[in-house]
């Protein structure tokens, strides 16, 4: 009798437990559930900045990378034609190696692109990007560094948008995870300016008016990308990819 009086107590000792953490039996038995929640994937660092000169590089000042993680570089250059041709850093021993993910968003105002490096090396302290094209006003720059992604192959979906209509919302286009356990990354430029976000992204807004968003899901199902609301209608262009 002793024996099952403990497994009694165990069983409602975690049932309230449960109940003190909003959780139901359909949890317990939901092995979505712990899947999900058992995700790793989350944003380690967030480096974000720019300038108004006229550039064809700029180098961001990072904090020092962690061996493993992704880093994931995101340009909003306030000129057409002017998606990124390289992106370097200072690892010891090299730079990391840098790949587009041809999610480039390209209208008459500007462009925005996204680049990452997988499985870094530990060390590097800054970025430099790089366009042998690049004639305007500046650029707006987000590096983010992901620990929990895939060391071999951790680009997932990807998709930019052209120049689209003049209008006060910006809408980045969505893309649809294939990972339960997924970051996901929408750039913008625009014409006037980004003045929030509209979703559940979370959103900052650099001092040159490039919207620049991440979101970390659980979920596989459904699609996602950022909207932003602008100070006035105007045209823009748009990035999102997810990584797994």
């Amino acid at each position: 009798m002793r024996k099952y009086s403990i497994l009694a107590f165990v069983f409602v000792f975690a049932l309230t437990i449960m109940e003190v953490f909003g959780l139901s039996l359909a949890h317990a038995f939901n092995p979505v559930f712990f899947a999900q929640n058992a995700c790793q994937v989350r944003l380690a660092k967030l480096t974000y900045g720019g300038t108004a000169s006229p550039v064809t590089t700029h180098t961001i000042t990072i904090p020092a990378t962690s061996t493993g993680n992704t880093l994931i570089v995101t340009a909003t250059w306030a000129a057409p034609n002017c998606n990124l041709t390289s992106v370097t850093d200072n690892a010891s021993g090299g730079s990391n190696s840098y790949v587009t993910t041809n999610a480039n968003g390209n209208y008459s105002f500007g462009t925005t692109s996204i680049w990452y490096a997988k499985n870094v090396k530990a060390g590097a302290t800054s970025v430099t990007i790089s366009s042998s094209t690049c004639v305007g006003e500046g650029v707006g720059v987000a590096i983010y560094e992901v620990a929990g992604l895939s060391a071999t192959s951790p680009l997932d979906q990807a998709s930019g948008t052209g120049e689209l209509g003049r209008s006060t919302t910006a809408n980045a286009p969505l893309v649809t995870p294939t990972s339960a356990c997924t970051f996901i990354v929408s750039a913008v430029c625009v014409e006037t300016f980004v003045t929030s976000g509209t979703n559940a992204f979370t959103n900052f807004v650099d001092i040159y008016g490039n919207g620049q968003s991440y979101y970390l899901t659980q979920s596989a199902s459904g699609s996602y990308g950022a909207s932003w609301s602008l100070n006035s209608a105007g045209f823009y262009s748009a990035s999102t990819v997810n990584f797994k």
